[in-house]
């Protein structure tokens, strides 16, 4: 941390309070807070301040980030497979990418592969998935991406719409297809006839 320093300038004594008052209500004490909200209160308005050859790097990155296809990592949307044209008879790419889409892909694009990876690991054979593990799904999700814990639970969501899986009737810890639920149901109800 750099040396501290006292400051004295006068200032509008009803901005002043308005300051401390919205210190206090988002740090819940202006004690030990102050300071290092006026530091950061500094810091943006220098940053909003910057020179014009500052400004011209951060307008040529943004141009740049944009051409390259780099969005925000996950929910971003992908430029660099992006189609130039927009005639309607095309139809969008549904197949799995070959390779892992980076963080910064489309969402879409990572669930595709998601869904292969789940396929080639529970039913490489028969690639018709029934039924799984509710934490196989979690897991998968986790482990290739590194998801926050509300991210992974939005993936696992977008996981089991793309293969129609549904909570097991009897057991919490499995997702089914709806046709294999409805199997299980009818299944339960005649063996206890």
């Amino acid at each position: 941390m750099s040396e501290r320093t006292r400051i004295g300038p006068a200032v509008d004594a009803e901005l002043w309070e308005r300051f401390r008052q919205d210190v206090k209500s988002r740090k819940g004490a202006i004690r030990g807070n102050l300071g290092n909200e006026l530091d950061r209160a500094l810091r943006e308005y220098l940053k909003d301040e910057a020179s014009p050859t500052e400004r011209r790097i951060d307008q040529r990155l943004a141009r740049i980030e944009e051409a390259a296809g780099i969005a925000t990592a996950d929910g971003g949307v992908d430029l660099s497979d992006a189609e130039t044209h927009t005639r309607p008879d095309t139809e969008p790419d549904t197949s799995p990418p070959d390779s892992k889409p980076s963080a910064n892909a489309a969402s879409e694009k990572k669930v595709r592969w998601l869904a292969e990876q789940l396929i080639q690991q529970e039913v490489p054979n028969t690639r018709e998935l029934e039924s799984v593990p509710a934490d196989t799904v979690r897991e998968l999700v986790v482990d290739a991406y590194g998801f926050r814990s509300d991210t992974a639970k939005r993936y696992v969501e977008m996981l089991k719409e793309e293969f129609g899986l549904v909570a097991h009737p009897h057991n919490d810890c499995i997702l089914v297809t709806e046709d294999k639920r409805e199997s299980l149901i009818r299944d339960g109800m005649e063996g206890s006839k």
